[in-house]
C-alpha cells in the first residue's frame, strides 16, 4: 500500500514528510499539538503573573477576563479531544498507554497519526497544515509582522491608560463617581427627551405622510384633468385648424368669385348677344343686313329677322336700365316683333308691325308707308335711351344726332327715301348709335 499524498494547503504542491515524522510515539504527538500545557514557552500564566506585568486594570475587569479565559481553554480541550482519542487515568500522573507496536508500524496508524496532527494545528493556530519550508517561511513573516502591529498597538493603549490614571490620580473617587453618576442621569434625561423628539417627528412624519398621499392623489386627479384638458385642446385645435383651411378655402373662392366677377363685368354681353357690325354699305345685326341697294337686293325675310333683333336690343336695354317708355310698348317676337303706341295712358293702343307681310314685291314695299311707323317708333325709342344716358352723364353724346324722325340728316321712313341708299345709309348710322348706347350700358 503506498505512502498517503500530501500537499501544502497555501501552495497546494506536493509535501514529502521528514521520516522523524513517520513513527512518532504519544507524547511526541501531544508535544507536536501542545496537549502537556496550555501557554507556550514563552507565555506567563495568568495565575503566576505579578502585578507589574499585568495592566493596570479594575478587578472587575480582571476577574471577568479570568473567567472567560478559563472556559476558552476548557473548551478548547474537549475540542481536540474529539480529534484525537487516548486511554485517560485518573491519577496525574504519566500517561502509560500500551501500544500495539505491530498495529503502529502500519502504513493506516501513521497515516491517521499525521492526519490527525494536522487537524489539531490547523484548528488551534488557525492555519491550514501542512505547509511547506517556503510558505512556511512567508507565514513567519506574516505572523512577525502581525506581533510588531500588535506590539505597536499595546504600547497606544498603555500610554492611554497610563494617561487615564494620572488623571484619576488627582481626582477624588467620590467626587468623580458623583459627577459621572450627574452626568449618566443628564445623559439618560437627554436621551429621553430625544426620544420624546424622536417620537414627534415620527408622529409628524406619519402626519407629512398622511398629507403627501393625499396630495399625490390629487396630483393624480389633476393629471387627469390635464390629460383631458390636453385631448380637448388637441380636439379643439384641429377643429380651429379645420375652420382655418375651410376659411382659406372659402377666401379662395371668394377671391376667385370676384375675379370672375370683374371679368364678367368687363365682358359686354350685349357685344356678344347683339354683334353690330358692318358688311359694306349695309349695317349688319348678328349677320342681318338692315337695307337694301339697287345693285344689291336684300330679301324681306332678312329684313324682317334684323328689325326682330332691333326690337330684341331696345327690350333687353330697357329691362337692363329699367326705363319705363313713353308711348311706347315693345314685344320682341322675332321676325314678326310688334309695338303698341299710346297717345295717353287710357287713349287705345295702336299695334305697329315691325315687319313686312310681303304681299307686294320688294321694290313696291319702299314706295308704301307700312314701314314708315315702324322705323319711326324704333328711331324715337332709341331717342328716350339716349336721352336717359346724356342724363346721367352729359359727355355720353352718340355719334349720329336723332331727332324728328331723322338721323345725320337722313329720314329713316321708307317712304320718305330719296333713293335706296339714303335709307340704307340711314339704317346703318342707328345700328352705330344702338352699339354705342351699348357700350354706355356696360360701363353703369
Amino acid at each position: 500500500m503506498n505512502e498517503a499524498e500530501y500537499k501544502c494547503q497555501r501552495c497546494r504542491l506536493p509535501l514529502t514528510i521528514d521520516g522523524s515524522l513517520e513513527d512518532l510515539s504519544i507524547s511526541q504527538a501531544n508535544l507536536l499539538t501542545g496537549r502537556n500545557g496550555n501557554f507556550t514557552k514563552n507565555t506567563i500564566p495568568l495565575e503566576d503573573a505579578v502585578e507589574e506585568d499585568l495592566p493596570k486594570v479594575p478587578q472587575s475587569r480582571l476577574n471577568l477576563f479570568k473567567e472567560v479565559y478559563q472556559k476558552m481553554d476548557h473548551d478548547l480541550t474537549n475540542a481536540r479531544d474529539e480529534f484525537v482519542v487516548l486511554n485517560k487515568h485518573n491519577d496525574n500522573s504519566d500517561v502509560n498507554v500500551e501500544y500495539d507496536y505491530e498495529e503502529n508500524n502500519t502504513i493506516s496508524r501513521r497515516i491517521n497519526t499525521m492526519t490527525n496532527i494536522f487537524n489539531i494545528l490547523s484548528n488551534k493556530y488557525e492555519i491550514d497544515f501542512p505547509v511547506c519550508y517556503e510558505c512556511a517561511t512567508l507565514l513567519m513573516e506574516e505572523l512577525k509582522n502581525e506581533y510588531e502591529r500588535v506590539n505597536a498597538d499595546k504600547e497606544v493603549y498603555a500610554k492611554f491608560l497610563s494617561k487615564l490614571r494620572k488623571q484619576d490620580a488627582g481626582t477624588n473617587v467620590k467626587e468623580r463617581t458623583a459627577q459621572l453618576l450627574e452626568q449618566l442621569e443628564k445623559t439618560k434625561q437627554e436621551e429621553r427627551d430625544k426620544e420624546k423628539k424622536l417620537q414627534g417627528l415620527y408622529d409628524e412624519r406619519d402626519s407629512l405622510e398622511k398629507v403627501l398621499a393625499s396630495l399625490e392623489n390629487e396630483m393624480e386627479q389633476l393629471n387627469i384633468e390635464e390629460q383631458h384638458i390636453f385631448e380637448l385642446e388637441n380636439k379643439y385645435e384641429y377643429e380651429l385648424m379645420e375652420f382655418k383651411n375651410e376659411q382659406s378655402r372659402m377666401e379662395a373662392m371668394y377671391e376667385d368669385g370676384l375675379t370672375q366677377l370683374d371679368n364678367l363685368r368687363k365682358v359686354n354681353v350685349f357685344n356678344d348677344a347683339f354683334n353690330i357690325s358692318h358688311d359694306g354699305q349695309f349695317g349688319t345685326i348678328n349677320g342681318l343686313r338692315l337695307g337694301t341697294l339697287d345693285n344689291k337686293r336684300v330679301s324681306w325675310y332678312e329684313i324682317n329677322a334684323a328689325l326682330g333683333q332691333v326690337v330684341l336690343l331696345l327690350f333687353t336695354l330697357l329691362s337692363r336700365l329699367e326705363l319705363e317708355l313713353k308711348h311706347y310698348k315693345i314685344f320682341p317676337i322675332g321676325s314678326t316683333s310688334k309695338i303698341e303706341y299710346r297717345v295717353d295712358p287710357d287713349s287705345k293702343p295702336v299695334t305697329i308691325n315691325c315687319f313686312s307681310s310681303g304681299e307686294q314685291l320688294l321694290d313696291k314695299l319702299f314706295h308704301s308707308n307700312k314701314l314708315d311707323p315702324a322705323m319711326n317708333a324704333i328711331l324715337e325709342i332709341t331717342i328716350q335711351i339716349a336721352d336717359h344716358f346724356t342724363k346721367q352723364d352729359s359727355t355720353n353724346e352718340l355719334p349720329y344726332k336723332m331727332e324728328n324722325e331723322t338721323i345725320s340728316n337722313l329720314n329713316i321712313k321708307p317712304s320718305k327715301r330719296k333713293s335706296n341708299e339714303e335709307w340704307t345709309l340711314a339704317c346703318k348710322h342707328l345700328l352705330t348709335n344702338l352699339k354705342w348706347i351699348i357700350a354706355f350700358s356696360s360701363s353703369t
